[in-house]
């Protein structure tokens, strides 16, 4: 454990916000022993943290291949979690601010929505606000 590394658990998006500009890195960590909630993950937590100007390190695809090693780093082990955050809490990981920027000013979110509501199997709105 560390003890700068604190798990918060759900909360509202007006709270998320303050907590995400105190943190130097968005992890997202999920349970992989088959938990069926893993099917309606998407890859906006990792947007958010990115649009905050943060690394990502998570378990899980990020749908970001172009942003891997650039702001996403993928741990596939507990050793690889514990390093990354180490090397985060280093300053030692790259953000690639650039590539961030033109991945999320050429980002397809009606595709993005459309993935997303796919896979919550709901339909998808006539025209998206």
């Amino acid at each position: 454990t560390y003890p700068n590394v604190h798990w918060l658990g759900a909360m509202p998006p007006a709270d998320f916000r303050s907590h995400l500009e105190a943190c130097r890195v968005g992890i997202i960590a999920y349970d992989l022993s088959g938990n069926n909630n893993n099917e309606l993950r998407s890859p906006l937590k990792a947007i958010s943290y990115m649009a905050s100007g943060k690394c990502v390190i998570s378990n899980i695809d990020c749908e970001t291949p172009s942003l891997n090693g650039k702001a996403v780093y993928f741990a596939n082990n507990k050793m690889a979690f514990e390093s990354l955050i180490e090397r985060a809490f280093r300053g030692n990981l790259v953000f690639d601010k650039k590539s961030v920027d033109e991945f999320l000013k050429n980002g397809n979110y009606d595709s993005l929505l459309e993935i997303i509501f796919r896979s919550l199997n709901a339909k998808l709105p006539e025209k998206i606000i």
